[in-house]
C-alpha cells in the first residue's frame, strides 16, 4: 500500500473492545481510520496512541442523522471511505426475562439499528449515484455464528426487507463478517 494515498476505513466502536483490536490491525495495515465511538475520553486515548493514522468522532451510532453528519465530516477530513467496520455495540447480560425491556430496546437500536444507520449513511457514498453494488469496497459487520459460505439470509425489520450477506473467513480480512443492507 502506498503511503501517498493509504486506504480509508471507518470504524465504529473503535475506542474499546473488539473495535480497538480492529483499529490496531487497520493501523498496522497502513489505513487512515475514522474512529467513531460514544466515549470522548477513550477517543482521546485513541487519538494519542494512533496519532496521524486516525481522526476521531464522538457519535451515537443509533442516531441516523448524527451518523450521516459524521460520515460526511470524516470523508472531508481523511478522504473517501473505502471500508466500513462496524463494531459499536452493547450487551446487557442475564437470563432472558431478567433483562429490562428498555435494555433490550437499547441493544437493538445500537447493535442492529447502528448497522442499518451506517449502511444508509455510507453505502451511497461508497457506490456512487445510481450504482447498486459496491465495487472494490467493503462494508462489514461482525456477525458471530454466521455461515461461512457466502450464503444470503433475509431478515425483517419494520416491514422492510433487508439482506444479511455473510462472507467466508479469509486470512487477509480476519474474522467472519456480514452485512445488512436495504434490499434493492
Amino acid at each position: 500500500m502506498s503511503m501517498a494515498s493509504p486506504p480509508v476505513a471507518l470504524l465504529t466502536g473503535g475506542a474499546s473492545g473488539i473495535g480497538l483490536a480492529d483499529l490496531g490491525r487497520l493501523a498496522e495495515g497502513e489505513y487512515r481510520i475514522a474512529v467513531l465511538d460514544l466515549g470522548k475520553q477513550a477517543l482521546g486515548k485513541v487519538a494519542e496512541r494512533f496519532a496521524d493514522r486516525v481522526a476521531t468522532f464522538a457519535v451515537d451510532v443509533s442516531d441516523p442523522d448524527a451518523v450521516a453528519a459524521v460520515v460526511e465530516k470524516a470523508e472531508d477530513e481523511i478522504g473517501p471511505i473505502e471500508h466500513v467496520v462496524a463494531c459499536a455495540g452493547i450487551a446487557r447480560a442475564g437470563p432472558t426475562l431478567s433483562v429490562a425491556r428498555a435494555d433490550v430496546d437499547l441493544m437493538t437500536r445500537m447493535n442492529y439499528g447502528g448497522i442499518v444507520d451506517l449502511a444508509y449513511a455510507g453505502l451511497p457514498r461508497m457506490t456512487g449515484a445510481g450504482q447498486r453494488r459496491v465495487r472494490g469496497r467493503r462494508v462489514v459487520h461482525r456477525h458471530h455464528g454466521a455461515p461461512q459460505d457466502g450464503r444470503v439470509r433475509r431478515h425483517q425489520d419494520r416491514g422492510d426487507r433487508l439482506h444479511a450477506v455473510t462472507a467466508p473467513r479469509t486470512r487477509r480480512h480476519g474474522p467472519d463478517a456480514g452485512l445488512c443492507v436495504p434490499r434493492p
